[in-house]
């Protein structure tokens, strides 16, 4: 009888408000933009060197003048994460990596 064994290494990361980025799309709608994630992807991942994941699109949404959560329709905020590629660690928004 023989036995077979297999090891697998994986990193698990886990997205807290440190690691959550937005970028905001003033002239789209979500619906046109949710249909071009993977193609942001790839354009955010090229100039970056990162690894990037989208985890929602939703309507833009900004503070009023009179400091009320307030929304722009015809506005998108794609609220993303990067990956250190190299070390397989999901990055901070203060990351030097990420402000280069």
């Amino acid at each position: 009888m023989y036995t077979l064994e297999c090891f697998i290494l994986f990193q698990i990361n886990l997205i807290s408000d440190q690691n959550r980025l937005i970028l905001v799309i003033d002239d789209a709608k979500p619906e046109t933009i949710q249909h071009e994630t993977k193609r942001l992807v790839d354009i955010m991942e090229d100039i970056t060197n990162l690894v990037v994941g989208i985890e929602k699109v939703t309507v833009k949404q900004y503070l009023g003048d009179n400091g009320t959560l307030e929304q722009d329709n015809s506005g998108t905020d794609v609220w993303f994460y990067v990956i250190d590629p190299e070390t397989e660690k999901i990055l901070d928004r203060n990351s030097t990596k990420i402000q280069r």
